[in-house]
């Protein structure tokens, strides 16, 4: 089983988008994190979250410039049988333009083996990066239609 999204990414070009999910400086803007990476198939990406309280390591196993970025993950291990660590789940960031304005962006992750909370909080959490990439990319629109809700003026 996969976790799976989809989303559309205006204005954005496959090639700046890929050098967003492929270069340190643009990682740890978007993630959030403290990033050490490397565009090299074979090298490891780190984030660091919460002052380096929990880390994320990623190994870079495909890369096709303007297309596709595959990670496998290497730590923390999300999935366990019978006690036993099961090897990390790929994830997959595919690239595509439908459309002269903008890039389609494919994401999953892997190999799930079943769907627990553990499944359902991770698949939260790569949608809420998601999220962070397209209005870094420059699509404000999600931020705009928020901004009532966080400062409290919509109504109901």
């Amino acid at each position: 089983m996969d976790i799976h999204h989809g989303m559309m990414v205006r204005s954005a070009k496959p090639e700046r988008l890929y050098e967003a999910l492929t270069r340190q400086d643009d990682l740890s803007i978007w993630m959030g994190a403290s990033t050490l990476a490397r565009p090299d198939v074979g090298s490891i990406v780190e984030f660091q979250f919460d002052q380096g309280k929990f880390i994320m390591q990623m190994e870079v196993i495909r890369l096709e410039a303007g297309s596709l970025v595959q990670w496998r993950q290497i730590q923390p291990v999300w999935q366990t049988v019978g006690g036993v660590s099961m090897p990390g789940q790929i994830v997959t960031w595919m690239l595509s333009t439908p459309y002269e304005s903008g890039t389609l962006v494919d994401f999953r992750v892997g190999d799930w083996l079943e769907d627990d909370e553990t499944y359902s909080s991770n698949s939260f959490k790569w949608a809420s990066f998601m999220l962070r990439l397209r209005v870094y990319m420059g699509h404000t629109r999600d931020v705009v239609d928020l901004i009532p809700f966080l400062t409290g003026n919509h109504s109901a």
